[in-house]
């Protein structure tokens, strides 16, 4: 008897496997969606987490071996994409490992290749079925199946293949005029601003002092604290005024246009056009590159060449994203030529536009402060293996970081040293700015004010539920209509869904219809008011956690589904975490009825955030730009 398995990825091709599959046939399910319709029509499955648990230190390793790699020309990715003294690869290397904005990323490759891989080995199967839509999936069962000698059966899906690389052709092209598009339109409306008319004046009797300024309301909010920190009277401040994901936020460039006390400047202007000649060399270079059988050999995992999986995300590179890498290193190493800044302030701590300003300090001898902009745990931009950063010198295969970090605690600088191997000295613990309002903000609140201001009762406790968009709609799901049903469940309760701001409220508000509680469904609002009257605050992995624990209260993190979130507040006691429907309840009344359960829970988080966050005490701008002060 032939020994077969189905690999089910989507649950609606579920019915084209019907007719394939027998008793005998092991059938796997992707993913929590197909799992659960596989359960609906009573499909005996197996989930793929119950065969194998992927481990995304693999991926890392691969792409951080792949940089080294030499192939039988004697050539490695770091010395074959040499530019301006330094390698491009450290441009390339986060973006093709994280980028999902194209094509398959090779975080999603590895991890697929690693999963099939290890389900065939482990199963063993003689023949693997399996449906044919051009997706990463499909593609990379045929090159393991052939290589391990298992045979394949495939179900076509012709008119899916044909959509899905049609989509994929409109995609890129439209993410191609986007950039363009987007340098243009900001360099003209620029000049039609004329917002940098006050920049030929310097003040020759202040310190020019550089600032990244990126033009997002959410970048704002992490600069701001420390511009309003920085004594205009001892320098002349220039703001450089970097592209978000979008154009522009129309209110912040009039904002920058009626602003005197900054130099504002923007990096578009600061490009020639001759300058971008280098586009088409590495392009050029490219097209030779992606017909060498000699480079394709580098991309190997388990000795399973693996290029067609990854190749078209590596083109997409240098047909997209390669010429503002390019700008950005041009440019930056004009704009710090012409002002000759004497120090420079970057609200990020490793973003590829970063990485560029880091390498034009160091060769000019300018001290770069990057402050910490968000978590950075496993953060490939910021490991790096022993040997591979200098803050000394300068060659391709040193990847620049800046000359310090302001990091948001201990935890953060234990990270950097022992995955990024930066200069123990190099890293500095701040605390977080973005919260610097927060000591006085919180005087301000009144818990009546607040409880009318969205129409909950004053006399019911608030459990707080704060989404995250990131998980798959079925884990969202799950997730809400089990807080739902638990809440409902307890007398004297209400709750309040936080819904995360690129999420649609609609969904939520049609799950909590026809509910016995109070339940308020809010998009927009201050996440720091609604902690303020909550008495117990529920996530799964959102960053909210840490503003939680800083207001004090106590933390339920929930995964139901098994899936790998990228943060685990509960790993160091900081939060209590739920995996199995019927728990929520009882947590909750433990929390809210047993004080010395709910202390216990908060000495925790205290000491993780002590471990993450140092203090929250309003002072962390004033100690960056100390940083500054002192290099004085």
């Amino acid at each position: 008897m032939t020994k077969r398995i189905a690999i089910i990825a989507e649950s609606k091709d579920i019915s084209k496997f019907i007719k394939k599959i027998d008793a005998q046939t092991i059938v796997i399910g992707w993913n929590e969606d197909v799992c659960q319709e596989l359960k609906k029509r009573k499909i005996n499955y197996k989930s793929l987490k119950e065969v194998y648990h992927y481990d995304h230190n693999l991926g890392i390793r691969w792409i951080k071996e792949l940089g080294k790699k030499t192939s039988r020309k004697n050539n490695n990715l770091i010395s074959t994409f040499e530019f301006k003294e330094t390698s491009l690869w450290w441009w390339m290397e986060y973006w093709l490992y994280e980028s999902y904005a194209y094509y398959d990323s090779f975080k999603q490759v590895t991890k697929v290749f690693h999963i099939i891989y290890n389900l065939l080995i482990k199963e063993k199967p003689e023949e693997v079925i399996y449906i044919t839509d051009g997706k990463l999936i499909d593609k990379t069962i045929k090159i393991i199946a052939d290589k391990l000698n298992i045979k394949t059966r495939e179900i076509r899906s012709n008119f899916e293949l044909v959509q899905f690389k049609t989509i994929k052709i409109i995609k890129i092209n439209l993410i191609k005029i986007f950039f363009n598009i987007r340098f243009i339109i900001r360099k003209r409306l620029w000049k039609i601003l004329n917002i940098d008319s006050n920049v030929k004046r310097p003040n020759q009797n202040k310190i020019p002092l550089l600032i990244i300024n990126w033009s997002s309301f959410r970048d704002e909010d992490c600069i701001k604290p420390i511009i309003e920190e920085i004594d205009k009277n001892k320098y002349d401040v220039y703001a450089l005024d970097i592209a978000s994901n979008t154009f522009l936020e129309w209110s912040l460039f009039t904002k920058k246009r009626k602003e005197n006390v900054l130099k504002h400047l923007l990096l578009e202007n600061y490009i020639k056009k001759s300058e971008l000649a280098q586009v088409k060399n590495f392009k050029f270079q490219w097209d030779i590159l992606r017909k060498d059988n000699y480079f394709k050999e580098l991309f190997e995992i388990n000795d399973i060449n693996i290029w067609s999986l990854v190749e078209p995300q590596l083109s997409a590179y240098f047909n997209v994203r390669l010429k503002d890498h390019l700008i950005h290193l041009i440019a930056i190493d004009n704009i710090i030529k012409k002002i000759k800044p004497k120090y420079v302030i970057t609200p990020a701590e490793t973003s590829e536009f970063d990485k560029s300003l880091f390498l034009a300090c160091q060769k000019a001898s300018i001290p770069v402060i990057a402050v910490q902009h968000g978590v950075i745990n496993n953060d490939l931009r910021c490991m790096h293996d022993v040997g591979e950063v200098s803050l000394d010198k300068i060659k391709p295969n040193y990847c620049p970081i800046p000359t310090i970090t302001a990091v948001y605690g201990q935890s953060d600088k234990d990270f950097l040293i022992k995955k990024g191997h930066y200069p123990e000295d190099s890293i500095v613990i701040t605390g977080n700015q973005r919260y610097d309002f927060l000591p006085k903000k919180t005087e301000e609140y009144n818990k009546a004010e607040v409880l009318k201001k969205f129409g909950l009762h004053p006399s019911k406790r608030v459990i707080l539920f704060i989404t995250c968009p990131f998980s798959s709609e079925i884990d969202i799901q799950i997730l809400t209509e089990e807080i739902i049903r638990e809440v409902s469940s307890l007398e004297n309760v209400q709750l309040i869904i936080k819904v995360h701001p690129v999420e649609n409220e609609n969904n939520y508000i049609d799950m909590v219809k026809n509910t016995k509680n109070t339940i308020k469904v809010i998009k927009k609002a201050d996440m720091f008011e609604l902690l303020f009257v909550s008495d117990i605050s529920i996530t799964t992995y959102s960053n909210s956690a840490i503003e939680s624990m800083i207001m004090n209260k106590p933390l339920i993190v929930m995964n139901l589904t098994g899936t790998d979130y990228p943060q685990d507040y509960s790993k160091e006691g900081a939060a209590i975490k739920i995996t199995k429907n019927g728990l929520l309840k009882e947590k909750i009344k433990e929390l809210l009825y047993d004080e010395k359960s709910k202390e216990e829970l908060l000495r925790k988080a205290k000491q993780y955030l002590d471990k993450n966050l140092y203090k929250v005490d309003g002072k962390a701008s004033e100690r960056i730009v100390n940083i500054v002060n002192k290099l004085n």
